[in-house]
This record gives structure tokens, C-alpha cells and sequence, in this order.
């Protein structure tokens, strides 16, 4: 019966997730025969060997062809994931064959690798593990399981296969030069665009950009599956991984959508009285001041912002001083930019957590530009929340970000950081709070596990070591050709600063505006250069921002462009 389907359920642990369609040909008895299997209780005996589909039906072993597009949502286990003999062409497109081998590895006859129910209609009686009516086990309880105990799950065979192949392709990751050489590593169009705003939204690695919408096809192919069984033991599997990488207890950490979300859902956490106060820089992200502005007027609380004057003539100490000299007594939190995005000045984030706890101040560090672009130790530093963004430098799909809330928090202050949008784990634990808010997009949280991977192959310390010379080396060539200096010493910077543009008379006559700072961006980008251009004090400033695709030659470019635009008359 051509086109039959039947669901296999997995039953042995080297097989367990496959999912195969079994195909009857048409042959004249074909009918007869599939009915008289499943009136005599025969299972079929399915096999995934490398490169080779076998089937086994009642007592022979039928030589069969079938297609790569009958293998339905295959899921690959270790074991398969660790066989050498999986081959790029293993992701087959539709309508070519896999042939099976004429020594197949199977069982002796008689022997079951999967498991069939005999009435098709029926359903094991089990209970639910986890919070609402969702199939998978709890998730509260997957992400306890300790590192020597934990088994990773299975993951899509299209998924692992992809990326097997991309990197094969890629060839060895940790001797691949940097600058345009590797500019096959991203999604930018660099042939029409000099590109030096990585920091506005950053860009994502194709391969983890991929990975991304292989997740999304698994999904669509059956999405009740995928929903209810895979996406909370898949994610908390990401999660895990994430924790290592940024040093935290994993129960400590939950996915958001990006950084605005997990600080609008601490904020907004946070208890505030009439006479309560919050307090933050006025280097900040604007939106920030928004959201404590907004929980301020809500509250009757007060918003306490220190004003951050340049230049900063003792660097981080003048930061310091100024928080110690502002703070006021009744601050309910504090929060603060770990690299502001204005200014792209990295603020000493450790000694402001203990200046802030010395005085029970309670901090929120807003991370948006950290992952990526500073080593990140969230129990060293000790601060009471932090969120990140995974998208900016560490180059994620965009739709993923991370919470991380300090537990010593609750102890002392108690309540529970919640999210802005309360589903079905509500009230279950704090990663079931979080870790569905509706059906949505998943898939960026299920790639970032690639993009974790092949940062570590890249060599993060070696990334780190380019883009800081070659933000050296950008902005001592722009401040010799433009006679400008930097807003504050590199010392102060991490993957981004701000350059000072010489003077044009036809944009500004005395002090620059954020209209000047507009018109100058909007010049550049009619060049096609991306680069932001930041008003400061009355003075005008280009943002730039340095990653791996980038080299010396793209800010040669934008040195000629502001050069020429300083001579530009409107008339």
C-alpha cells in the first residue's frame, strides 16, 4: 500500500528517537500481506546503519530501495552522532535514494529493535511529569540532574547533519585568519556594504542561522511532537551549556527573548514603595530609563540618575566616585550598563556591585554587549540580576537572550523575579515561569547550542586578541587623519568606541545637535557605510565597532568618507 504510514516507537537506546515510515510497494499480494503481519502481531525490524536503511517484515529480510524523503524526522542519538562513516551527502534531497546494504547490520530474525503497539488506537496511561498537559519530562527536574548524571536528548539528523557538513567545509576553525577571509562565517552583504555597526544588532553566523531553520522544519513536520516532548528537554539542554559558559548554577538561569525583556522583568519585580528610589548613570540605554521611569511613576518611587560628565579624567575611578557621591540611601536597586551603548564605555561593573552591596543596594547589570566581547563570570561577580543578549557579539540568531537571578537576592530580600507574560508554568519553579511564554519561534535558543560550539573551535581568546588590535589600529589611524582623539582611553573599551569627526561648518556652527549627528549618519549610509555617528556633550562622535570579518581597510574607507563630507555644501 504505497504510502502508508506507520509511527516505529523506539525501544533500544541505540535507536531510541527514530522515526521511519514504512513503505509497502504495490505489489499485487502487498495489501494481504501487511494484514496478515499485523494480524499475526509481527513487528517490523528496522535498522539505521551509516548510510543504509534496513527493514526487516516477518521472518525474511526484503531488499528494498526507499527514498531519503520516506525517513521521517529521523533523530539522531550519540551513537549516531559518533559513527565516522556519516557522510555529507547524508542530507539527501527528495526524490534521490538510500540503497539498502546487501549485508545488513540486523538482529538475528525474531529479535525486536523498535517496539509497535498492536492496537493503534491505544495510549499508555502515564502522568504528566511537568506543568500543564505537556508530554516531557520536568523541567525543573531535567535542569537539577547533575553534570555526571545528565544525558544530553537526542537531536534532529538533519539538524547534526548540516552542521557536520558546514564545518567540514569550513575546514579547521582555529587556524582560519581573520578579516575578509572570514566573511564566509556570516549572513552581511559585504560586496555592497562597508559594515562597522556590529554593535547596533549585531549578525548571526550562517551556520548557527541555518541550524536555526533546520529547527524550524522540525518543528513544522509535526509540531504536536516537537512541542510537547522535545522543546523543554532541548532547551534545558542549551540552557546548561550557557550556564558553563558564563560560570552559574544552571537553575539560577532562564532563556528571554533579549535583554529588554529580562530587564523589564526584574523591574518590574522589584517591590517599590512611595518612598523608595532607583538609581542608574546617565550613560544608560534609553530604553532603560524608560522602564524605571515608568515603574517610578507607577510606584510613587523616585528615579535617581547620575550625570556622567566627559571627559572622564581619572577613567573608571571618576565613575566610582561619582556612584559613591550620588547613591542615595534609600535605593531599592541600582542598575547598571556593563558596556554602555551610547558612549561604548566598559564600566568597572565589579566594584560598582560591591560599592552598591557595601551600602544594601541591590544591582541589576544590564549585559546587552557583554556576551562576546568580555569574559563573562556571573557567580565571581556576584551581582543580584544580569541579562544578555546572545545576538549582538556572540553573533546568535536574533530572539534569544538570557536572566540570570542571584539567589542570595531572595534569601535576603525574598518575592521571585517574574515573567511579562504568565502561561502554564506559572508558579512551578523559575525556569518554568519562563521557559514557555506561548507558541512562538523557539529556534534561536535551540541554535545558540552551535553558536556556542564554534566560537569555542574559533578560539575566543584569539577572537578577543583581533578585535582589540584592529579597534587599536582603527582608531589611531581615524584620530591621525581627522586630528581627533577617542571619547575615553581604549583602556576603557571593549569591541567598540567612539572616534571625535573634525569639524564641518556647513553641519553645525558652534555646538552639534542630534539632528547633525542624523544628517552625518544618514551621508554615510548613502555611501553605503554603516556606522553610527553619536552626538556628546555638543560634539560629534562615530561609533565604530570591530568583529572578526572586519579589517583595517573598512575604516580607511570611512576615514576618505568623512574627509570628503567635511568639504560638502549643501547649496
Amino acid at each position: 500500500v504505497v504510502g502508508y504510514r506507520k509511527r516505529v516507537e523506539p525501544s533500544r537506546p541505540a535507536h531510541r528517537g527514530v522515526y521511519v515510515r514504512t513503505l509497502l510497494r504495490s505489489e499485487p499480494d502487498s495489501r494481504t500481506r501487511y494484514r496478515s503481519m499485523i494480524g499475526k502481531l509481527e513487528t517490523p525490524q528496522v535498522a539505521v546503519t551509516s548510510k543504509k536503511l534496513v527493514v526487516r517484515t516477518g521472518q525474511s529480510a526484503d531488499s528494498r530501495t526507499i527514498r531519503s524523503d520516506e525517513i521521517d524526522n529521523q533523530v539522531m542519538t550519540p551513537e549516531h552522532q559518533r559513527s565516522s562513516d556519516i557522510q555529507d551527502d547524508m542530507a539527501i534531497p527528495c526524490g534521490s535514494s538510500v540503497q539498502q546494504s546487501a549485508e545488513p547490520d540486523l538482529p538475528p530474525s525474531g529479535s525486536n529493535l523498535f517496539s509497535v503497539e498492536s492496537n493503534p488506537t491505544s495510549s499508555r496511561v502515564r502522568e504528566y511529569k511537568g506543568f500543564g498537559s505537556f508530554m516531557s519530562d520536568n523541567v525543573e527536574d531535567l535542569v537539577r540532574v547533575p553534570t555526571t548524571d545528565y544525558k544530553a536528548p537526542d537531536q534532529p539528523a538533519h539538524v547534526i547533519l548540516h552542521v557536520q557538513s558546514s564545518t567540514r567545509k569550513l575546514g579547521p576553525l582555529k587556524d582560519m585568519p581573520f578579516g575578509r577571509q572570514s566573511r564566509k562565517l556570516f549572513m552581511l552583504d559585504f560586496e555592497r556594504w562597508t559594515f562597522i555597526n556590529h554593535g547596533a544588532f549585531g549578525s548571526p553566523l550562517k551556520i548557527a542561522f541555518k541550524a536555526a531553520q533546520k529547527w524550524r522544519e522540525h518543528c513544522e513536520r509535526q509540531p504536536l511532537r516537537f512541542i510537547d516532548r522535545e522543546l523543554f528537554p532541548q532547551t534545558v539542554h542549551v540552557l546548561r551549556k550557557l550556564s558553563a559558559l558564563i560560570k552559574c548554577s544552571p537553575t539560577d538561569l532562564v532563556f528571554v527573548q533579549n535583554a529588554t525583556q529580562g530587564l523589564n522583568a526584574v523591574i518590574n519585580s522589584v517591590h517599590l514603595e512611595p518612598e523608595d528610589a532607583v538609581f542608574m548613570l546617565s550613560v544608560g540605554y534609553g530604553s532603560v530609563k524608560k522602564i524605571l521611569k515608568a515603574a517610578c511613576d507607577q510606584s510613587g518611587a523616585s528615579l535617581v540618575t547620575a550625570d556622567v560628565q566627559f571627559p572622564l579624567i581619572d577613567g573608571h575611578s571618576s565613575i566610582l566616585d561619582l556612584v559613591a557621591d550620588s547613591l542615595p540611601a534609600r535605593a531599592k536597586l541600582a542598575v547598571f550598563d556593563a558596556v554602555t551603548s551610547n558612549t561604548a564605555v566598559v564600566l568597572p561593573i565589579q566594584h560598582l556591585v560591591r560599592l552598591c552591596h557595601s551600602r544594601g543596594v541591590p544591582v541589576l547589570i544590564d549585559g546587552a554587549h557583554a556576551l562576546g566581547s568580555m569574559p563573562i563570570d556571573l557567580t565571581a561577580l556576584g551581582a543580584d540580576f544580569f541579562v544578555g543578549n546572545c545576538h549582538k557579539w556572540f553573533c546568535n540568531p536574533k530572539g534569544c537572550g538570557f536572566l540570570w537571578a542571584n539567589p542570595m537576592y531572595f534569601a535576603q530580600y525574598g518575592g521571585a523575579v517574574k515573567p511579562l507574560v504568565i502561561s502554564h508554568g506559572s508558579g512551578s519553579g523559575f525556569l518554568s515561569d519562563f521557559i514557555w511564554d506561548g507558541c512562538r519561534d523557539y529556534s534561536a535558543i535551540l541554535a545558540l547550542e552551535v553558536t556556542m560550539n564554534m566560537w569555542l573551535q574559533v578560539g575566543v581568546k584569539r577572537v578577543d586578541k583581533y578585535i582589540k588590535t584592529t579597534l587599536a589600529a582603527a582608531c589611531e589611524l581615524l584620530t591621525a587623519q581627522w586630528k581627533t582623539s577617542t571619547l575615553v582611553p581604549l583602556s576603557m573599551c571593549a569591541n567598540m568606541a567612539l572616534v571625535e569627526v573634525p569639524k564641518m561648518p556647513w553641519l553645525h556652527i558652534s555646538s552639534a545637535t542630534s539632528d547633525s549627528a542624523c544628517t552625518l549618519q544618514n551621508m554615510l549610509y548613502e555611501r553605503r557605510i554603516e556606522c553610527p555617528v553619536k552626538c556628546i556633550d555638543g560634539t560629534l562622535y562615530v561609533r565604530i565597532s570591530v568583529h572578526i570579518y572586519n579589517d583595517l581597510d573598512d575604516y580607511k574607507v570611512l576615514g576618505d568618507a568623512i574627509m570628503d563630507l567635511k568639504f560638502h555644501n549643501l547649496e
